[in-house]
């Protein structure tokens, strides 16, 4: 029997992209789909509907208990496709019951593959998540700083955002843009998500702070 996936994605146009690369007759089979994770929720409590796999887009606005409430609707194994591969966000998906996480780096073939491996009882994560989390069943994780906390918010264009800033040491925003091969108006739409998830007011407030803490 094909594997049955749930996808949830607030996007129409990503949700039938998704389908038209993860559909693989006889193999794998996209019998549902929900914008959220309480219409998700609505569609497994359905006993007409049955998901062994479902993939949830996550983003930090809606991430905490968002993976539980899912975990706790049946036994339909969750993979999170995030923008961040950020520790404390995986460890935190991890904890609520996620069965793997595919980070922006991964391709068609690792979400095939996850799908597969979830399905049959494994974790799916890469190299680093792994060994981070054994580490820390060896060495329980000293408690994270402020600051720390604040950095692991970050998604990962913000954080080459960050070090372009340092490395500009002070250079315009057009140029920092130039060099990132963006527009300044998305460069500074970067730098306002930047302000709010590390709490400083503006550009020189946030150089201090990544030459005090960032290490990125």
């Amino acid at each position: 029997m094909a594997l049955r996936v749930l996808i949830i994605h607030p996007s129409g146009i990503m949700q039938a992209a998704l389908r038209r690369l993860i559909d693989r007759p006889g193999q794998v089979l996209v019998t549902g789909f929900a914008t959220d994770v309480d219409s998700a929720c609505e569609l497994i409590r359905n006993p007409d509907h049955t998901y062994d796999v479902i993939l949830l887009e996550m983003t930090h606005a809606r991430a905490e208990g968002s993976v539980a409430k899912l975990v706790e609707q049946g036994n339909a194994r969750v993979i999170v496709m995030s923008p961040t591969d950020a520790p404390a966000q995986v460890d935190l998906w991890i904890r609520e019951g996620a069965r793997g996480v595919l980070g922006p780096a991964a391709d068609s073939d690792q979400l095939y593959k996850a799908m597969v491996k979830v399905n049959e009882g494994e974790f799916w994560l890469n190299r680093q998540m792994t060994s981070r989390i054994l580490s820390g069943i060896n060495n329980p994780a000293r408690e994270l700083t402020p600051e720390e906390t604040r950095i692991n918010r970050l998604t990962n264009k913000e954080r080459i955002v960050i070090r372009a800033i340092l490395a500009g040491q002070g250079q315009t925003l057009r140029n920092t843009a130039v060099a990132l091969e963006i527009s300044e108006h998305t460069l500074r739409n970067h730098l306002t998500s930047i302000y709010t998830k590390l709490e400083v007011a503006n550009r020189l407030e946030l150089f201090v702070f990544a030459q005090r803490y960032f290490a990125g």
